[in-house]
């Protein structure tokens, strides 16, 4: 192509050269006539229009189908980075240090080239003054004679420096002189949020599980980088593309935001496009006026609103961070690039529950709220969006050591603890089961009572598990517990039920020793010729043999574990009551060798006149009576 003095390339070559497109003659005669007509540099300045991929697809959705937001996103990876995000791509340099450029960088000795961008370039630089790697920004050769993105260079290296923050990067020097301007800042090194979040999520869908100590960490770098947007913002500065991909974690665990290219001071003139002052970078797009990365952008960013612009629009773009954070994905996902905006502007983010996560209800909520399609509608300050955050972190802390002190207690104690599903299945168990009856915990999930317990015990536990769940309770049940050693124990069992969630807790203590001391005393009194019966304090009928059982005409189950006062005539109660007091404080009986009368009720309701006799018994489970008796001849 060759220009005729006073003619201008047209639009679409101009931007197949912005694209690298054309031959070298041609960009060199492109080159040498920007310099000199300010019409084209202007036009620059405003591009890409209408040729621009993505102002094309938005006003053509019949061309849409092909362009995924795979697609999209290839072309939103090649950003200039900035400072931080160019120690993310390690380009060897390809092409020479321009001389015209030298006499102004002898302090900063170039090493190699990092990442271009639309219209700059960084370069990994050496201070020879205090022997330290820094990140160079300055100006491609392509373009470094355009006036305006001159001038948008400098605007964004001043927007920069304005930053002192320990979430920013810090500008050491910068060197005003047309072509050959350039900033330099610290060089930040470190991995991106977004790859954090990455690695979240994909270890924590291989676990099936929380991982709670990273998701932690997570939100206190989103805090982190909050921070640093509140006090942006304080300066009356706005960042306009906040993104994972913008967020540095060092190796140190230091949180930087990167690529202020696109911030602007509030009340000022619009800043240029990508990068603070490129036109056509791939991470950005600028459709007529559209400013940010499409599926980040605010809605009132899709519409074109930059005047309108303020805090608020960072507030969106932090809350879409946010729920990245907690999906694993960005608020908008759609298959298309017009898809993408529209949604953006009309569809509500999905719910966190549809991504296969769990609610944390008020993180979600704060979080949807910074989503809000209307600026007046989202939290209204950084601050309320971080301190959200901040509490929830807090409570998530406060619960796990409440957690860890409750895991503590049930290490400590003797006593059987767990947690049983709908389906009476264990799901947690506390570490005495392996003391106790050598089970270790992770051993007894999923197993039932049937699992665990002496047949004899299933049907009457089985009973009682399925009245607890119509809203009844278990108290006093007394079943054998099976040892993993193939033995059994006796556990004394009470449970309720956690309705909320759906779990039933149960805590059983061993009354092993006692139960063994009882079948002892029983066996004893079942080899004693006289009826006998064994009460305890409350004349709760703890043993009775068979004379007795045969005298009084019940079965065993009909007597154990009943009040005496059952089948004992009412006229005699008073009567057993003082013989009881007597007996439990040491007063001596008179003639306690003589029999007391009394009248049992035999269970077809007749009258058994009987003698009896009383004597204390001491055990280590406290005092029982032994009562002796015969009927009266």
């Amino acid at each position: 192509m060759t220009l005729n003095p006073g003619s201008h390339p047209h639009p679409d070559v101009l931007e197949r050269w912005f694209r690298d497109e054309v031959d070298e003659v041609t960009a060199s005669q492109i080159e040498d006539h920007l310099v000199h007509c300010s019409d084209c540099a202007e036009l620059l300045d405003r591009f890409p229009e209408p040729k621009n991929l993505v102002l094309e697809l938005y006003a053509k959705p019949e061309q849409v189908g092909d362009v995924t937001v795979e697609t999209w996103h290839s072309h939103l990876t090649l950003s200039d980075q900035l400072s931080s995000q160019a120690t993310a791509t390690n380009h060897e340099a390809n092409s020479p240090l321009r001389s015209k450029a030298s006499s102004h960088l002898s302090r900063w000795k170039l090493e190699r080239l990092l990442a271009k961008g639309g219209i700059g370039e960084v370069w990994l630089a050496t201070d020879l003054l205090f022997n330290r790697r820094v990140a160079l920004k300055r100006l491609q050769e392509k373009v470094s004679n355009v006036k305006t993105v001159q001038e948008r260079f400098l605007r964004e290296a001043q927007i920069t420096a304005r930053l002192n923050h320990p979430g920013t990067v810090y500008v050491l020097d910068c060197h005003e002189s047309g072509p050959d301007s350039y900033y330099v800042m610290s060089l930040v090194e470190g991995s991106t949020l977004r790859s954090h979040i990455a690695r979240y999520h994909q270890e924590r869908s291989a676990a099936d599980a929380g991982k709670t100590a990273d998701l932690i960490q997570l939100l206190n770098d989103f805090v982190a980088v909050a921070n640093t947007v509140a006090y942006a913002h304080l300066l009356g500065i706005i960042h306009r593309d906040l993104k994972s991909e913008n967020v540095i974690i060092g190796q140190f665990g230091q949180v930087t935001l990167v690529d202020w290219g696109l911030a602007k001071m509030i009340g000022d003139e619009e800043i240029s496009d990508d990068e603070g002052s490129g036109v056509g970078s791939r991470s950005h797009t600028r459709l007529g006026s559209r400013i940010g990365t499409p599926v980040y952008m605010a809605p009132e960013q899709v519409r074109g609103e930059n005047d309108a612009l303020d805090h608020r629009t960072d507030i969106y773009g932090l809350s879409a961070m946010l729920y990245e954070i907690m999906t694993g994905q960005p608020p908008i996902s759609e298959n298309s690039v017009e898809e993408v905006f529209n949604s953006i502007l009309t569809v509500p983010p999905r719910r966190f529950g549809d991504h296969g996560i769990e609610s944390f209800d008020a993180l979600e909520a704060i979080c949807l709220q910074g989503l809000s399609k209307r600026p007046e509608d989202r939290p209204q300050s950084v601050s309320l969006l971080s301190e959200c955050v901040t509490n929830w972190v807090a409570n998530v802390l406060q619960q796990k050591q409440t957690d860890m002190d409750r895991e503590r207690f049930f290490s400590m104690t003797d006593d059987l603890m767990v947690l049983l599903d709908e389906n009476e299945g264990i799901r947690w168990a506390n570490p005495a089961w392996e003391f106790e009856l050598g089970w270790k915990p992770a051993e007894l999930i999923g197993k039932t009572h049937v699992d665990l317990m002496h047949p004899e015990s299933v049907d009457d536990v089985g009973q009682k598990l399925a009245l607890l769940k119509a809203g009844g309770s278990i108290t006093g049940i007394e079943p054998r517990m099976l040892c993993k050693n193939g033995g059994y124990k006796w556990f004394l069992w009470t449970a309720s039920r956690l309705t909320e969630e759906k779990l039933i807790y149960a805590i059983g203590r061993s009354i092993d020793n006692r139960r063994r001391r009882e079948e002892t005393l029983a066996s004893v009194i079942d080899g004693v010729p006289e009826s006998m019966v064994v009460i305890d304090t409350e004349r709760v009928v703890r043993f009775v043999n068979r004379e007795a059982q045969e005298m009084l005409g019940y079965d065993k189950p009909n007597l154990l574990g009943r009040r005496i006062d059952e089948w004992l005539a009412a006229a005699f109660q008073p009567t057993l009551k003082s013989l009881l007091s007597d007996l439990l404080h040491f007063r001596t009986l008179p003639d306690a060798e003589k029999p007391i009368q009394m009248t049992f009720l035999k269970q077809d309701r007749t009258e058994l006149i009987s003698l009896v006799k009383a004597s204390p018994i001491h055990t280590p489970d406290g005092i029982l009576v032994l009562l002796l008796f015969r009927e009266k001849p």
